[in-house]
């Protein structure tokens, strides 16, 4: 049995850009051969400079239109698309710092953006992010706060990856919907400050959000090396102490150096379900960890189950 997957993140569009790698884990081919019906493409944002920003996510948003055609994805631009064709692509922001004002909603919602990295690895008006080392707003602005709140309105999901721990909980605070973690692991199982503890995932829980676990061996371990069974106790620990519907997989493909062995591209996906499989997860779980909590809240609610005839 081969369950649908969806990935609430790769950085697939940024490597596309890069001139000097171009070695891709996410393909056309390499989709289907992993069963992914859902890929989330994120328009990462570089710098602080709001119209270069918003140029080069203009871009790259191009860019995921040509390769759409050339991959055959379908390009989901409201969130009832969402299982519109067999290969849907969603597009998100990587960086709210892209936002100047309100009017800027609007041309991101008719692009079908669906969430939106309130701050990356960098301070920006709106919050501060996890890697600084010295907190500017001392969590989040009131600018981010006006921000978490447009987003909402916009039906455009709050991601708190990348945020720092002050920044989460104002973040969570804020919002009155579903929170979501894009591309994040366990604290308790690898002190990194990029990892969320498990106050955090409670939090996402009660919110109605889903943690996406990121396949970095940095963050899954602290080491270059890692395994399949490492995404899999990450995957077990949000289960463990959130529930079964709170956990997800965004795997940060094209935006990480070092992978998990077996799982170092989107067609190595049956691995990892074979794998929970073997771990001692039930069928109905492991279609949610696959897909359908993912599902559930990029289509607010929409849908909650793939329905179609899945492939053996």
């Amino acid at each position: 049995m081969g369950y649908p997957v969806v990935d609430l993140h790769c950085d697939t569009l940024t490597r596309l850009l890069s001139p000097f790698n171009r070695k891709l884990h996410v393909t056309g081919k390499r989709l289907v051969r992993g069963r992914v019906r859902i890929q989330v493409f994120a328009l990462f944002v570089p710098g602080k400079r709001i119209k270069q920003a918003r140029r080069t996510a203009l871009y790259e948003h191009d860019l995921l239109e040509r390769i759409s055609r050339d991959w055959g994805l379908y390009i989901a631009r409201k969130p009832e698309e969402i299982l519109q064709e067999n290969l849907v692509a969603v597009p998100a922001i990587e960086g709210g710092e892209i936002i100047e004002k309100n009017e800027d909603f609007y041309t991101f919602e008719r692009l079908g953006i669906r969430y939106i990295t309130v701050v990356w690895n960098r301070q920006n008006r709106f919050g501060d992010p996890a890697l600084s080392p010295a907190p500017v707003h001392n969590g989040l602005s009131e600018e981010g706060r006006w921000l978490v709140k447009e987003m909402e309105r916009f039906k455009i999901l709050p991601d708190v990856s990348h945020a720092s721990e002050k920044t989460f909980w104002d973040i969570v605070d804020t919002a009155h919907g579903p929170v979501i973690a894009s591309h994040s692991c366990c604290h308790a199982l690898n002190p990194h400050p990029r990892n969320l503890k498990d106050e955090q995932i409670k939090a996402i829980a009660e919110k109605g959000g889903v943690v996406g676990i990121n396949f970095s061996c940095e963050f899954l371990r602290g080491e270059k090396r890692c395994g399949i069974e490492d995404v899999i106790k990450h995957i077990a620990h949000v289960v463990e102490i959130a529930g079964i519907d709170t956990v997800a997989l965004g795997s940060d493909f094209d935006g990480v150096r070092h992978l998990p062995r077996g799982l170092s591209t989107a067609a190595a996906y049956p691995l990892l379900e074979e794998g929970l499989r073997k771990y001692g997860f039930g069928e109905e779980e492991i279609r949610k960890i696959m897909g359908e909590n993912a599902l559930r809240v990029l289509s607010c609610g929409t849908h909650t189950r793939f329905t179609e005839r899945e492939e053996k």
